[in-house]
């Protein structure tokens, strides 16, 4: 997804590529964008198509994934999510999916299994992002902000504090959040995705209310402090591997982020036997992917992925 608006959908292809380490020949497609007759020529030339995850099972979220649907090489999601919008449409386009479909979060494989859909819940490939297996204590890096989508009124709060208080970085998920930075903010953009993921790492604490900035954090071993009022299914993820979900505007966010800043605070350890869990199905969704494409007969001088 180049052209992503939402940075974490490029930081998870970015993860995503290593582990199913991919064909050099290929044919790419941007999800955001309707498909041509001839791209979808192209598609259907292919061997076998890839959905990396991402909320691409939504239905009206991803124009190109509308088209996908029917696509004739077989085509495997590799953490699919949908996320809560009323009324929910029935996921029968999922039936063409190959099975079982690799869900993200307990929400979407229950969704799935409800309507009859063979599906394994293996998580987000950014769990790969990191192998930390405790919290690391907080060390002399800045506090690390990443908005999330709504009540940013109350984000602010928290990140104005701090900034007065500390060396504090932003990664902008989105690029109508670069509004909310006052002029000389530590802004770090998404052009070197590696350089995301480090500073997630190296932070002292990370503080959002993003889905892909707190499990690739969380992965490093950085304490957490997230925060979301939205019903959104998408965090469900976060909730399967035990991490707490605040309120933004609770008047615990500023207290507790100092506090795990002074080693005041303890913060759930069964994290990482949960995400290590979700990664062991992760790699073994993948081995059967490999063991299925092998099988198939290849289509004549154009091996291609998409």
């Amino acid at each position: 997804m180049p052209d992503a608006f939402n940075y974490g959908n490029r930081l998870i292809e970015h993860c995503l590529r290593p582990l199913l380490e991919l064909e050099s020949s290929e044919y790419q497609v941007n999800a955001y964008q309707p498909l041509s007759r001839e791209q979808i020529d192209e598609v259907n030339s292919c061997d076998y198509v890839v959905w990396p995850g991402c909320t691409l099972i939504q239905r009206k979220e991803h124009p190109a994934m509308e088209q996908l649907q029917y696509a004739t090489p077989p085509s495997f999601c590799f953490g699919g999510a949908f996320f809560t919008r009323l009324p929910l449409a029935h996921p029968q386009y999922c039936r063409r999916l190959e099975r079982p479909v690799g869900a993200r979060d307990s929400f979407t494989h229950s969704r799935l299994r409800l309507y009859g859909i063979e599906s394994t819940f293996i998580g987000c490939p950014t769990a790969f992002a990191g192998s930390a297996t405790e919290w690391k204590r907080p060390g002399d890096g800045p506090v690390v902000f990443c908005f999330g989508r709504k009540d940013i009124d109350a984000q602010l709060k928290v990140f104005d504090q701090i900034r007065q208080e500390l060396p504090t970085r932003v990664v902008i998920q989105e690029e109508k959040q670069r509004r909310y930075c006052p002029p000389g903010t530590d802004i770090l953009e998404y052009d070197d995705i590696d350089k995301v993921i480090e500073a997630y790492a190296t932070a002292s604490v990370v503080v959002t209310g993003r889905l892909h900035a707190a499990l690739p954090a969380a992965v490093s071993g950085t304490p957490v402090v997230f925060s979301q009022r939205v019903h959104d299914s998408r965090i469900r993820l976060l909730k399967d591997i035990g991490l707490k979900i605040h309120d933004p505007y609770s008047a615990d966010i500023l207290p507790l982020v100092r506090g795990i800043l002074r080693g005041q605070v303890t913060l759930p350890g069964d994290v990482f036997g949960k995400v290590s869990a979700l990664k062991e199905r992760y790699l073994a969704f993948i081995t059967d992917f490999r063991q299925r494409v092998s099988r198939l007969q290849p289509k004549p001088a154009r091996r291609r992925v998409v």
